[in-house]
């Protein structure tokens, strides 16, 4: 019967002791933006079972105490300073000092950026078809959401690129005529000579305008979502469970 009851009651042992070691470390606190176990969410509360975190889709996503002792937790709001990545690729012909210059200015304009670490725009490697930069930049993790930020860089990028005629080429890709390609020799009298229009379809035109402001409409602001989504999933815990985490 014992043995009967040690392994009935393990689970529940198991994720109690969890909990009082959770409690205990702190390595999350209410409102932190977490992944563990492959769940991304926010955290709502944990109890001596679970830890209950909200997805950004509204979801509540409850995990074992026991399963979130064992894996490892990353908490993207236990610090404000955050760090992020640009992949970027610019054409050969290029200067890449230049662009390097250029997409400093541009990120020290910036008002969301931390200067403190300042930002770097190193070479990644060299591509079929372009030359791969990395851009790397600090934010306020906390109070900055980190998909907004990253489109309002993106498009200031893409508008000041362009604006100083840094090349943006596409993927290398391989052509196939089917046919072959027609070929005509100088020295072939009787055969006509092929009319070039001056005017070509596929000629270059002006690219789109891109707005300059740090934020547009469409991306609404740059502050994080963590309330809005608390706000609108109409979060309703199990008050009967007592929360072992504190308010940040």
């Amino acid at each position: 019967m014992g043995i009967v009851i040690g392994f009935a009651f393990r689970d529940i042992a198991e994720n109690f002791l969890a909990s009082l070691l959770l409690s205990l470390r702190r390595p999350f606190t209410r409102g932190d933006l977490i992944k563990v176990a492959d769940k991304l969410g926010i955290v709502q509360s944990m109890n001596t079972r679970t830890t209950v975190l909200l997805s950004s889709e509204g979801n509540l996503i409850q995990i074992p105490n026991s399963m979130v002792f064992k894996n490892i937790i990353h908490n993207y709001t236990a610090s404000s300073s955050q760090r992020d990545i640009i992949d970027l690729g610019i054409g050969y012909d290029a200067s890449i000092s230049d662009t390097q210059s250029i997409i400093l200015d541009l990120l020290s304009e910036h008002e969301a950026l931390m200067q403190d670490p300042k930002p770097l725009v190193l070479v990644d490697n060299l591509g079929a078809a372009t030359v791969n930069l990395k851009i790397y930049y600090w934010f306020d993790g906390k109070t900055l959401d980190r998909l907004k930020l990253r489109s309002s860089i993106l498009r200031l990028l893409k508008r000041r690129l362009m604006e100083e005629g840094i090349s943006l080429p596409d993927d290398a890709r391989e052509i196939i005529f089917p046919n072959g390609v027609p070929v005509y020799l100088q020295n072939q009298s009787n055969l006509e000579t092929p009319t070039i229009s001056t005017t070509s379809t596929l000629a270059s035109h002006e690219p789109a305008k891109e707005v300059s402001s740090t934020v547009t409409a469409s991306e609404g602001n740059l502050t994080n979502e963590r309330q809005e989504i608390e706000a609108t999933a109409e979060v309703d815990l199990n008050q009967d469970c007592k929360n072992l985490l504190s308010n940040p």
